[in-house]
């Protein structure tokens, strides 16, 4: 996940994006729906901030089949209880539910450092019991990285990342069920690889957190669900298309490599109280998506600095992803990264530097648009994916 900064969009350059529709603009007003039990949607921000509040989002994903809006949402640890962001979410979230779509918070910390996980989970209490109609929370972001969980090792300590998360999910895990039983509680949001020489390996990361957990003595789970983000290699260039977009390292996971994360959930869990992907852990791909080279399009500002494909590819990528994950039964959500481009190419602290969207920045619709929108309705069009752990029962 790339930092994107709190930056209002404007409902006026939301419409104007919008109107770019064209001829297709009137299938703004149709709800197209994706396969039966799994949902589609975006990681983005847009809503939340929008002058609109998030109206043409909402329209936008209805027209795409799209269901679901996953926001962020931070902690601040020298202000703990502290919602920052409550203005947004008291004035958007009614109107995504009007569009009916669900949104998925990710909670996290400003910084790196890992939060206290009493007064973190205690604010995630308050982020519930203030917004009932919120139901699913992803606790931590990409928490095998340094650059958002830290420190992931020490001297003292080789496994301080892991044993601070599992901390973490564990009192959110209470907190968040006290309020509401019917909570769905989404644990670590992992980066596919270990991004520096200072983070860990994801599957590696997961183990460990299974191991400090069987030691624990705990009797309750700790998630209802694992959060992946199966970005393709950054060091293929160009990126190669999602059903060969893994990685070689058996402790990292691509696109197509989901059955890694399959069994290194039930190695972690398998016996115990936590549910493993052979009874009921499911999958969340919260992000996902292919950049786009947006070089000869005056929108954007800055210089590129990561792999890019082509509009038609991406098109054609994503919705090779849809048709991928739409035959498991264990991927629950399917969300793309973001629903709009950041004009600005290159990360800064103003910037996220990510255009991996289906509309650029001014809301005009990439090719990708309806690649998306045709692949959600087609749903599973081959056989199921079919995975049996190996090991004991």
């Amino acid at each position: 996940m790339r930092v994107v900064l709190p930056v209002a969009v404007g409902a006026t350059a939301i419409a104007l994006g919008a109107l770019a529709f064209g001829a297709g603009a009137a299938r703004i007003a149709e709800v197209s729906t994706g396969p039966v039990g799994q949902r589609h949607g975006v990681a983005d921000d847009a809503g939340k901030y929008a002058d609109d509040n998030g109206v043409i989002t909402g329209q936008t994903l209805a027209a795409l089949g799209m269901t679901v809006q996953r926001w962020t949402l931070l902690f601040d640890s020298a202000n703990p209880t502290a919602i920052s962001e409550a203005a947004f979410l008291d004035r958007a979230l009614p109107v995504a539910r009007s569009h009916r779509t669900e949104v998925i918070l990710s909670l996290f910390q400003r910084g790196s450092a890992a939060p206290d996980a009493t007064a973190f989970c205690a604010w995630a209490k308050t982020v519930a019991e203030r917004w009932p109609q919120v139901r699913r929370f992803v606790i931590g972001n990409e928490v095998n990285a340094l650059r958002f969980w830290s420190p992931q090792k020490l001297a003292t300590d080789p496994d301080a990342g892991p044993r601070a998360y599992h901390a973490v999910l564990a009192a959110c895990y209470d907190a968040l069920k006290a309020v509401s039983p019917q909570t769905q509680v989404i644990g670590f949001g992992f980066a596919p690889r270990a991004v520096t020489k200072k983070s860990t390996k994801p599957l590696a990361f997961l183990r460990k957190v299974g191991d400090l957990y069987r030691a624990s003595g705990r009797t309750a789970p700790l998630m209802d669900a694992i959060a992946v983000h199966p970005y393709p290699n950054p060091n293929a260039q160009p990126p190669l298309p999602p059903g060969r977009a893994g990685y070689q390292d058996p402790d990292y996971f691509g696109i197509p490599q989901l059955d890694r994360v399959k069994q290194a959930a039930y190695d972690a869990f398998h016996g115990t109280a936590q549910k493993t992907p052979a009874d009921g852990l499911s999958i969340v791909v919260d992000e996902v998506g292919y950049q786009t080279d947006t070089a000869t399009n005056g929108q954007y500002t800055g210089d590129e600095v990561s792999p890019t494909v082509s509009d038609a590819e991406q098109a054609t990528y994503h919705a090779q992803i849809v048709a991928l994950y739409a035959c498991d039964p264990l991927v629950t959500d399917v969300l793309f990264f973001g629903l709009y481009d950041e004009r600005q190419r290159n990360a800064d602290a103003f910037s996220g530097g990510w255009q991996a969207g289906m509309l650029r920045p001014n809301g005009e619709p990439k090719e990708s648009f309806d690649a998306v929108r045709i692949a959600i309705a087609a749903g599973c069009t081959t056989d199921p994916v079919r995975w049996v752990p190996l090991g004991p029962a």
